[in-house]
Formats: C-alpha cells, structure tokens, sequence
C-alpha cells in the first residue's frame, strides 16, 4: 500500500488544479460541505484501498484490542 501511495507523490499526487478547484468551489454554496472531500477517481479508489486494508488489520487485531476490560 505504501508503494501505491508513494506513486500519488510530486505530478501524480491528483488531479490538476484547474480541475480540481471547480469541483472545490462547488462546496462553498453547501449547506453542510464535507470536512473532507476525495478529489479525483484514482485518489478516491486508493484512499478506499488503504482504508479496506486498515480496516483487514484491524479485523486480524480485534481479538487483542477486546482483552482490555472498557
């Protein structure tokens, strides 16, 4: 994963800024505007990689992290 993510560095990091800040100012005018957005089809699919692959190791954990009494 940390491969991946280092191929998203330098010119490859997303979208061009005249593409990106169209979708950007669209959120002014929200009512709610998320905290956080995902700009960009290949960045919003390893952003869900990397989250699913958290998530796995967390999963392989969980019987550890549930031995602490709270």
């Amino acid at each position: 994963m940390r491969a991946k993510l280092a191929e998203m560095r330098g010119d490859e990091a997303g979208p061009a800024p005249s593409t990106a800040a169209p979708v950007v100012m669209r959120l002014v005018d929200l009512p709610d505007p998320p905290l956080r957005l995902i700009v960009d089809g290949r960045s919003f699919d390893l952003v869900n990689q990397m989250n699913q692959a958290r998530a796995e190791e967390y999963r392989a954990w969980e019987h550890r992290s549930r031995l602490a009494p709270g």
